[in-house]
């Protein structure tokens, strides 16, 4: 903890404070409009990812409603589709004869910004593996 503060009294001078589902956070001063102006951030998290791991509560990144979907139980940690920071659904990869195939669920629907950047985060998937890829969206109702 003594490194962390060191490290937070360091930068706060380049720090914001701001709001998050009711919570003090902080970040960098700027980054807020370099995010407007850049559009949505996608990412696919594979499973077990660092940005889900190690916390008592997920909540600033992963609504209640969901979490399941994410952790069903046994400590197993589901590849999350993450958008501007909050887990959104959950995706899978499958080798194929073609390449990969790069299907997401998302937990409700798409907003029609985000899809090119995630058919664009799916490819580059592909890219670090050297495989081609074929992506979807699993949009059918999640049975439980």
């Amino acid at each position: 903890m003594a490194d962390a503060r060191q490290g937070f009294e360091r930068i706060g001078t380049r720090l914001v404070q701001i709001e998050v589902s009711g919570k003090v956070a902080w970040m960098l001063a700027g980054t807020d409009r370099a995010a407007r102006l850049s559009g949505p951030c996608v990412r696919l998290l594979g499973a077990f990812d660092a940005y889900l791991l190690g916390y008592a509560r997920r909540d600033l990144a992963l609504s209640r409603s969901f979490a399941r979907r994410i952790q069903a139980g046994g400590g197993w940690i589901h590849p999350a589709l993450v958008v501007d920071g909050r887990v959104v659904g959950t995706w899978r990869q499958q080798r194929t004869a073609g390449g990969l195939a790069v299907t997401v669920k998302p937990f409700e629907g798409i907003p029609r910004d985000v899809r090119p950047r995630l058919e664009a985060e799916a490819r580059d998937v592909g890219r670090f593996l050297s495989l081609d890829v074929q992506f979807a969206v699993d949009s059918r109702p999640r049975n439980h």
